[in-house]
């Protein structure tokens, strides 16, 4: 099934992003013979640990739009400890959030180093109730993506996404994720 330009309805969007095609033009991996091969069989996937990534925000300016409210936050610091990364710090980093009357969205980007000294770009979008998250009582899920340089000895973070549960806390000011990745990460020799 191919996705033709024009008038097409929800349905037809919905069976083209279900569809093989729409998998093999966006991740350019050959799925067909495996979503043939399974087609009774539920979809599984793993989600691997990543740590605990701490996010310390120092101000945030907010004002309301044309739409919704608004907000910019600078990143003091992050804190987050892995045992695929070690200890991963902050140089810089900047939050953007949208809040709407029964969801918001978080834009984060950040430029990170590994404990190795080893830099990378981490961008992601986290997305939940923000009334409810905001006041420490319900959490908001992150999903992004990494950038590394390729001949890093984590460049197997370039091909997989990070998500996260977050929830947030006054004191101190901390945005706090359990993270996970999806994908093939590095080859771990068993214990």
């Amino acid at each position: 099934m191919a996705f033709k330009p024009g008038a097409v309805g929800r349905r037809q969007v919905n069976q083209f992003l279900a569809s093989a095609a729409f998998w093999e033009l966006n991740a350019g991996i050959g799925v067909s013979a495996l979503i043939k091969k399974n087609r009774r069989t539920a979809m599984t996937m793993e989600l691997k640990p990543l740590g605990r990534m701490l996010v310390y925000p120092i101000r945030a300016i907010r004002h309301a739009g044309p739409l919704t409210i608004r907000t910019a936050a600078e990143l003091g610091s992050v804190d987050w400890q892995s045992d695929l990364l070690g200890k991963v710090t902050m140089e810089i980093g900047m939050g953007s959030y949208l809040m709407g009357p029964t969801a918001g969205h978080v834009t984060v980007r950040l430029s990170l180093v590994t404990q190795e000294g080893e830099p990378f770009f981490f961008q992601y979008i986290s997305v939940g109730e923000m009334e409810g998250h905001i006041a420490g009582k319900s959490p908001i899920w992150l999903s992004g993506q990494v950038e590394i340089d390729p001949a890093s000895r984590h460049e197997w973070l370039n091909r997989v996404q990070l998500v996260g549960r977050g929830m947030f806390t006054h004191d101190p000011l901390c945005q706090a994720y359990d993270m996970a990745y999806l994908g093939d990460g590095p080859d771990i020799p068993s214990a």
